[in-house]
């Protein structure tokens, strides 16, 4: 076990002894296979992703991709880290709330990941519907284990709004729209985070030069959820949701996708159907809601994209 200071473990060479330090020099870094890490159950292949635990938590982490050289240097600054073996970790989570940071660096390939684990404010916290002060509201008694309460929530400040919660998107992206000072609370699924970062890269491929998805709307209270009379166990109030569209000009709108110089619900059903060519590949843990929706006098197009684990279509 080692303390919280900073904290290098190196991951031992998969088999056999390490080459000379001249042979090191003159090797091409190894770029064949990503550096691919599972936290929490979740696998990702990203520079940068978040994960979601309670104050005192243990966290694992573990390495998908077999170490080569001289392995893997993982770093924490804050919490408590232990190597399991040469590519499995447990992290613990400190005892505040906040964001921390942990690296992971592969010197053979060159490669390196960052997790941003946030440390949340746990549900129970909540009192007469508030936390502290932010008006939360009452979730509704659950239909099933995905309609629980959530596990808690991520405090957001005005020092780490723009935090990146994936590589193309951050924090303040998936804030719910209720209007109120810091702190505000929120809560994200790690799932949808990685789903929108794959509808990006789907966006991109079509054609489409952007940097990331205009998020309309992320997180909703049950309170504000309410408010706007929207259904009553909307995937928004779990994390699980997300609106979207494409706004390459920053207009605040959606881009005219078809090229028929309006912007209607065809705009949407061209990003509709990008997604739905995601989800009929039948990645079960990015499954969902998928509907498209045209313009109002409030709003332009959108499509909403949720990871309810079945298929939906509207």
């Amino acid at each position: 076990m080692i303390g919280p200071a900073c904290l290098v473990l190196l991951a031992a060479a998969a088999a056999g002894a390490a080459a000379p330090a001249s042979a090191r020099a003159k090797r091409a870094p190894l770029v064949q296979a990503p550096l691919s890490v599972r936290t929490n159950g979740e696998a990702f292949a990203l520079p940068l992703m978040s994960a979601f635990v309670l104050p005192g938590e243990v966290m694992p982490l573990e390495i998908l991709t077999p170490p080569v050289g001289v392995g893997y240097a993982v770093t924490a600054k804050d919490g408590v880290l232990e190597k399991v073996s040469a590519t499995r970790w447990k992290w613990r989570a400190p005892e505040t709330v906040g964001v921390y940071a942990i690296e992971i660096d592969d010197p053979a390939r060159e490669q390196k990941a960052e997790i941003k684990a946030f440390v949340l404010v746990p549900f129970a916290q909540v009192r007469h519907g508030r936390l502290n002060g932010y008006r939360i509201g009452d979730y509704p008694a659950p239909q099933g284990p995905a309609h629980a309460p959530p596990r808690g929530f991520v405090e957001v400040t005005s020092g780490n709004d723009e935090t990146h919660v994936t590589p193309h998107f951050r924090l303040r992206q998936f804030l719910c729209k209720q209007e109120s000072d810091f702190p505000k609370y929120v809560v994200l699924d790690d799932r949808l985070l990685l789903k929108l970062e794959k509808v990006l890269e789907a966006v991109k491929d079509a054609g489409h030069k952007v940097e990331t998805l205009h998020v309309m709307s992320g997180y909703r209270t049950p309170f504000y959820n309410a408010a706007i009379d929207n259904v009553k166990y909307s995937q928004h109030q779990w994390g699980t949701a997300a609106d979207v569209f494409i706004d390459i000009d920053d207009s605040g709108t959606m881009d005219d996708l078809d090229g028929n110089k309006q912007l209607d619900k065809d705009d949407a059903r061209v990003l509709f159907d990008l997604v739905d060519g995601l989800d009929r590949r039948k990645e079960a843990r990015f499954v969902g809601g998928l509907g498209a929706y045209g313009g109002t006098k409030a709003h332009g197009p959108f499509v909403h994209v949720d990871v309810r684990g079945r298929t939906a279509r509207w």
